[in-house]
């Protein structure tokens, strides 16, 4: 299992789930790949604090452990919160939903691409400027919503 580095990457992204807003905070290696996950909501002390928390470090170690991060997000997506009636965005389907955006974003720089033999993507056809930041990180396709890998910026957020 890959230790911890001291200093790591990240951003955060605010989502909407059915019971509120949550921060997804995903950290990263220098070579753009997805190392650590951690999720916050404004129901800190609750069971369902305990059990997001939870889900964050088997994530984490997960990823740490060299899974392919595609896997998780495919047992995540589309877990609907059974507090709705007739279901909603889970906590768990908004961590896929910014996990499935980020390697969106990232895809041309991740080596897990590469280990499953899949040919890299050209930079200039995924990039562009940034609304935001001005850089060319914005990839205005990522999961069906833009994504700036820079600083965060999307336009579904």
């Amino acid at each position: 299992m890959e230790e911890r580095p001291e200093i790591v990457s990240g951003k955060t992204r605010k989502l909407q789930t059915a019971c509120g807003s949550i921060y997804v905070t995903l950290n990263y290696t220098e070579d753009k790949e997805l190392f650590e996950v951690f999720c916050t909501s404004g129901k800190t002390g609750s069971c369902e604090a305990a059990i997001v928390d939870a889900l964050t470090r088997t994530i984490s170690i997960s990823l740490r452990a060299g899974l392919n991060p595609e896997n998780v997000i495919d047992q995540l997506r589309n877990i609907n919160c059974p507090k709705i009636e007739n279901g909603g965005k889970s906590c768990p389907d908004r961590i896929a939903k910014a996990m499935g955006d980020f390697l969106e974003g990232n895809r041309d720089k991740s080596s897990y691409e590469s280990r499953r033999g899949e040919e890299d993507r050209d930079d200039h056809n995924l990039y562009e400027e940034c609304p935001e930041c001005g850089e060319e990180a914005y990839n205005p396709n990522a999961e069906g919503c833009s994504l700036c890998i820079n600083c965060g910026f999307s336009e579904c957020s």
